[in-house]
């Protein structure tokens, strides 16, 4: 009884956390419209502070590239909470080795690798601005979790691959019984 009860509340709150990714990413991908069309303005508080005026001033290709890495990586952290409500929705604790699962881990971890790569790739684009005098400090906040995605994508394809060998012997162990 009791592991259904726990199962039943990390369900919830992978939703949590899926629906936080997907108002972030939303949030980004409006306030950028925003300061495209409507304002210039919004470009000073795009989202939770983030002021990329000065940025926008400098050069608009900069800000524009700006914006699209932060908005892909939003993006590519929603997918793999996305694949994670979906793991924990449609697996059953009882018999959690199947080939849709291990499916699911290897994009997690695809998706992982790829939202770590992208903010180790824009925040060392932001340094290398700074250096050229354009200011991007505002962009260092959303930019200090690559190294973490990184292991997150790492480790969630080896659980991946330790799942398939585990799918393969269940199979086996089912045609023998």
């Amino acid at each position: 009884m009791k592991p259904k009860w726990t199962y039943r509340v990390f369900q919830v709150l992978a939703w949590i956390l899926f629906l936080g990714a997907c108002i972030k990413a939303g949030a980004l991908i409006t306030t950028y419209g925003i300061s495209l069309w409507i304002s210039e303005e919004a470009s000073k508080n795009l989202y939770e502070g983030l002021n990329l005026w000065e940025l926008r001033e400098a050069n608009m290709a900069y800000y524009h590239a700006a914006e699209w890495g932060l908005i892909a990586i939003s993006v590519a952290k929603a997918m793999v909470l996305y694949l994670l409500v979906w793991l924990v929705t449609h697996t059953e604790p009882a018999r959690p080795f199947q080939t849709q699962v291990v499916l699911r881990m290897e994009r997690m971890g695809y998706w992982s690798l790829g939202a770590g790569v992208l903010t180790l790739l824009l925040a060392e684009w932001s340094k290398r601005l700074l250096t050229a005098g354009i200011d991007a400090k505002t962009l260092d906040g959303f930019l200090q979790s690559g190294p973490e995605w990184m292991l997150i994508g790492a480790i969630l394809l080896v659980l991946a691959q330790v799942f398939r060998q585990a799918v393969v012997l269940q199979s086996e162990n089912d045609l023998t019984i």
